[in-house]
């Protein structure tokens, strides 16, 4: 998942099960205060797909198939570019998810 914000506000993972919220309603939830998307990378493939919500973070014109991953990695501040590739080598070699944040120029 992506997020654009101007403002990192940290807080507790709540538990919306307990009051009879399923993943969609919170993915719903999440997306009406930001403009949030998701994407996903078969490691056996190599190719990164997104939601249009991913290309407007971006400043892309929306499309269906892979992604680009040039013009992404053009994108990214240069400062985390070396974390970009750390984690997508981290996630590639153990098959774990990651949840990190990184600088885009715009």
């Amino acid at each position: 998942m992506a997020w654009r914000f101007d403002e990192l506000m940290a807080r507790p993972l709540q538990d919306f099960h307990a009051i009879g919220l399923n993943d969609n309603d919170v993915i719903e939830l999440a997306q009406s205060f930001h403009t949030c998307g998701f994407w996903r990378a078969p490691l056996e493939e190599g190719l990164f797909f997104w939601t249009p919500h991913i290309f407007r973070i971006f400043e892309m014109e929306p499309h269906s198939g892979p992604v680009n991953v040039q013009c992404v990695f053009a994108a990214i501040h240069v400062d985390d570019k070396p974390m970009l590739l750390e984690a997508y080598q981290r996630s590639c070699e153990t098959g774990q998810t990651f949840h990190s944040i990184y600088r885009i120029h715009t």
